[in-house]
């Protein structure tokens, strides 16, 4: 919406925009127990910048509106070959340019004192900058910023049901709705 772009929503019942699979959603932006080589890292690191992006720039997407939590990751290991895998990843991820520390088992445990872990073979991999948000909270606040662009620039299309996307050359230009009340799809 930022950079003019038009967006539409299209749900049967505005309740399950907070709800549903995106209210649902556990919120972890955490990038430590990615794989630095999967197809999908880049992606991953691309969400967690526009949401840092967002939340200084949008209105209606601040800290506490998402429920914006930077509490870190913490990976542990129970034994030296878990612990061996910790270091590989942590190698990993700061080839990949992001923070991420090794700790003892007693380093974790003051961090985390209910952790159980082995003091001779334990350890955890600290990943300070992963954070987490409320799904429900962060969806409400995305369609309450949509909507303070106002109708030209944001539809919201409860109670239709989207029966296909509309597409030219491999891009989407709409989707076709239906209402129970309606005779024929419409396009929007």
């Amino acid at each position: 919406l930022q950079q003019g772009a038009s967006v539409a929503i299209v749900e049967r019942d505005e309740a399950i925009c907070t709800s549903s699979a995106t209210g649902a959603g556990q919120g972890y932006l955490w990038l430590a127990h990615r794989d630095v080589a999967s197809p999908l890292w880049p992606l991953a690191v691309h969400s967690r910048a526009i949401w840092q992006e967002l939340l200084g720039s949008v209105p209606a997407l601040t800290p506490a509106a998402v429920e914006w939590q930077p509490t870190g990751s913490l990976l542990l290991a129970n034994s030296q070959e878990e612990g061996e895998g910790l270091r590989v990843r942590q190698e990993l991820l700061a080839q990949a340019g992001l923070q991420a520390s090794l700790l003892t088992a007693a380093e974790a445990k003051a961090l985390v004192p209910a952790l159980a872990l082995d003091a001779s073979s334990g350890g955890a991999l600290l990943c300070p900058t992963d954070a987490q948000i409320n799904g429900r909270a962060a969806a409400a606040a995305v369609l309450e910023a949509c909507r303070s662009y106002g109708s030209h620039r944001f539809t919201a299309l409860f109670g239709d049901e989207a029966q296909q996307l509309v597409s030219d050359a491999g891009r989407v230009q709409g989707v076709q709705t239906f209402t129970p009340e309606q005779k024929e799809p419409s396009w929007q």
